[in-house]
C-alpha cells in the first residue's frame, strides 16, 4: 500500500486571457486519482460570448451511468448555468455560454482513471 494514492491534489488556476487551452493532469496518458482542479476563466466583459470546444474526452463511467470522475463547465458570473457536467468518452463537442467568469472543474475519485480531456476555448466581444 502506497499512501500517495490516499493524497488528494487540489488545484485551482486563474485564465485571465480569450482564448485558452486545457487538459487533465498528465494527459494524453491517464489521470491521477483524488483529484480536484478548477480552472476559472475571466474574460473580464459579461457580454462575452465564449465557446469551448472539447476535442477529447475519457473518463471513467461508474456502473449505472453515474459519474464518480467528471468534467463540468459551468457560467459563474452572471450566476450559475451548468452547461455541461459529464464522464464517459465523447469527441468533438462544442459548447456555448455568455459571461464574465466560467469555472472547468475535474473531479476523480480513487478508484480507475482513463486519459482525461483535452478542450479549448475561443471568446468574442459584441
Amino acid at each position: 500500500m502506497y499512501f500517495s494514492e490516499f493524497i488528494a491534489t487540489n488545484t485551482l488556476k486563474y485564465e485571465d486571457n480569450i482564448d485558452g487551452h486545457i487538459v487533465s493532469p498528465g494527459y494524453p496518458l491517464e489521470y491521477p486519482n483524488n483529484s480536484n482542479y478548477t480552472w476559472v476563466i475571466r474574460t473580464g466583459n459579461t457580454s462575452a460570448n465564449i465557446m469551448f470546444r472539447i476535442f477529447e474526452m475519457d473518463i471513467k463511467e461508474s456502473t449505472g451511468n453515474s459519474c464518480d470522475d467528471y468534467l463540468e463547465i459551468e457560467e459563474i458570473e452572471p450566476c450559475c448555468v451548468r452547461l455541461f457536467k459529464r464522464c464517459g468518452r465523447l469527441e468533438n463537442k462544442n459548447l456555448f455560454g455568455r459571461g464574465k467568469e466560467f469555472r472547468v472543474s475535474f473531479i476523480s475519485d480513487q478508484r480507475l482513471t482513463e486519459r482525461g480531456f483535452n478542450l479549448i476555448w475561443r471568446g468574442s466581444f459584441l
